[in-house]
């Protein structure tokens, strides 16, 4: 099996691509710990999009998403009967997205609507811990944080692939010793 990836054209094709591969090691949003008081940056592989967007989840629901130092603030919650749910309240208009992928580093929401309608932009709501992918002043390209993403499925399959070996060698250990 490569763990390699593919050259893919968007930022959208390649979650999707990546996103059968590291759904099994995310976790839900009702496991808060994984994305509050951290700094989001928001990914984009639009050119023209020069901003840096960061996205603060407060504990106490308060939600921040600061474009270029100016900060509009609202509010964020997830549905009771949906623990992958997430409800985002900016300035008064509310907009609710599905969890796609979440862990420390990285959150995949997807906007509650028809996705076979025409959107500008990406059809994926992804950020990235700010820490992981911004030094300075600078945001690592989106392709190079899809690496990054990618390396959840690599370093897991690698472990998977390193206990594995390891039982081997123990059944071989006892087969030998029996001889």
């Amino acid at each position: 099996m490569s763990t390699d990836l593919p050259e893919l054209d968007t930022m959208d094709d390649y979650i999707e691509y990546i996103l059968g591969d590291v759904a099994p090691y995310g976790e839900d949003l009702y496991e808060t710990e994984f994305f509050i008081e951290k700094r989001w940056v928001e990914i984009s592989d639009r050119d023209d999009d020069t901003n840096i967007v960061l996205h603060i989840f407060g504990e106490d629901g308060n939600y921040m998403r600061v474009v270029n130092g100016n900060i509009p603030t609202g509010s964020w919650s997830t549905l009771e009967n949906s623990s992958n749910t997430m409800l985002i309240n900016e300035g008064g208009r509310y907009e609710l997205f599905d969890k796609v992928f979440m862990n420390g580093d990285f959150m995949i929401l997807k906007k509650h609507r028809n996705q076979h309608t025409p959107i500008i932009g990406s059809k994926y709501f992804f950020i990235a811990r700010e820490s992981l992918v911004k030094q300075d002043d600078t945001v690592m390209s989106w392709l190079d944080i899809m690496e990054l993403w990618y390396n959840v499925y690599r370093l897991n399959n690698f472990w998977i692939a390193a206990v594995v070996l390891i039982i081997i060698f123990g059944i071989f250990l006892v087969l030998l010793s029996t001889i």
